[in-house]
């Protein structure tokens, strides 16, 4: 599933205005410059399997006062920064957690297949990502990632050319 959130504001109709006590005359035109918004989060969800999207609106009609809402908007933007770089680091560190998983299976798995040194090389790769997910630097994270795949690319080729010769067992594209 694949979801969306979009934050907004809707202005109010002149006759509203008046509701909410904004100096309109008698044309229901503001007699002094103003702007009155709700905030509003409106969240859209995709099932990717069958395509049925759901939007749902969600508008705060009491409870909070315009001196809440409006902290509650500039403290969600200050801690913004904060918030996606969290993100990033979680992100990182599953794909982190995902490399590390397959690659030890792999080494349990095909260890055969492994030439001299390589393995040191592989531990070592791996030891610096799992230090590196450790931490809270995301591009630290992504940046061993991409050293630990670098370093385990001519193992898996052997793994994927092994298992290609056995699945075509000696027959040709043209055959297959």
């Amino acid at each position: 599933m694949i979801s969306r959130h979009d934050q907004g504001a809707e202005t109010e109709t002149p006759a509203a205005l008046h509701d909410l006590g904004a100096a309109v005359d008698e044309n229901n035109f503001l007699r002094q410059p103003a702007v009155i918004l709700r905030f509003f989060l409106s969240v859209t969800a995709t099932d990717l399997r069958t395509g049925r999207e759901r939007t749902v609106e969600v508008k705060p009609s009491h409870g909070l006062t315009d001196d809440e809402l409006e902290r509650m908007l500039e403290e969600s933007i200050d801690h913004a920064e904060d918030d996606v770089h969290q993100r990033m680091v979680r992100e990182a560190r599953v794909d982190a957690e995902t490399i590390l998983h397959v690659t030890r299976a792999q080494l349990a798995k095909h260890a055969t297949r492994l030439v001299d040194g390589e393995r040191e090389q592989i531990d070592a790769a791996m030891a610096a990502l799992a230090r590196a997910a450790a931490g809270e630097d995301a591009v630290a994270i992504r940046d061993t990632y991409d050293a630990l795949s670098q370093t385990t690319e001519p193992f898996a080729r052997r793994i994927m050319d092994e298992a290609l010769r056995e699945t075509v067992g000696g027959r040709t594209l043209e055959d297959l």
